[in-house]
């Protein structure tokens, strides 16, 4: 696999897909939101701040939310009550 000089290294690939460099351009794989990710001037093209591999629509949280979710709800209570 040749990397460009200037090409992002994908920090989420699970979820975001990259559709261009130059501009940035991504596209969310869970829903197909596709988005401009902002940084700030501190960083460098190559390296993206981490909420510019997110999901405006937030699909990989909310799939990670769902499932901790369900983590909470198998556990058993701390205390049970004992009448």
């Amino acid at each position: 696999m040749i990397i460009e000089k200037n090409s992002l290294i994908n920090k989420n690939p699970d979820i975001v897909e990259i559709l261009s460099n130059d501009p940035v351009k991504f596209r969310c794989k869970i829903c197909g939101q596709i988005w401009y990710p902002e940084w700030s001037p501190s960083s460098t093209r190559t390296e993206l701040p981490l909420e510019c591999w997110q999901c405006p629509n937030e699909c990989g949280q909310k799939q990670t939310n769902d499932e901790d979710e369900k983590e909470e709800e198998e556990k058993e209570p701390d205390n049970p009550l004992i009448i």
